[in-house]
């Protein structure tokens, strides 16, 4: 059974937003193996409680670049990011690093199944906006 988070919007400098949604996936060993993408059921996914907001890139800034970049983070029992992936890259390296050092600051109450925490994976989106006035 696959749930999805709600989507949350994060408004942060240079009007930079941050979508999240989540699936769960078997956590089969420790954070640092290859793991399987088994989707498995979760009865509470796991809930975003600090999100820290990316750098939006000085480059990427002056030179008016905006784009998405897709993350797959790896969220521990404990609600810590133990692994981010780039999951689909935004095809500029600065944003697509910058996206990455965000999310694994993200702190979560983690995922139940049953009474006990369980391991999931989050897939989430990151994009990169500027606003008229933010001056590129």
């Amino acid at each position: 059974m696959q749930q999805f988070f709600k989507p949350r919007v994060l408004i942060a400098a240079a009007s930079l937003l941050v979508l999240v949604s989540a699936t769960a996936i078997r956590a089969s060993g420790s954070p640092t193996e290859e793991l399987p993408d088994t989707l498995v059921a979760a009865d509470r996914m796991p809930e975003l409680i600090y999100q820290a907001a990316p750098d939006y890139p000085a480059d990427a800034k002056k030179q008016g670049i905006e784009g998405d970049v897709w993350i797959k983070a790896l969220v521990n029992k404990d609600g810590r990011t133990a692994k981010v992936l780039l999951a689909e890259s935004s095809a500029v390296p600065s944003l697509d690093k910058s996206a990455l050092a965000a999310a694994s600051k993200f702190r979560y109450d983690p995922a139940v199944q049953g009474d006990k925490p369980v391991t999931v994976w989050v897939k989430f989106k990151v994009k990169f906006t500027l606003d008229e006035n933010c001056g590129k």
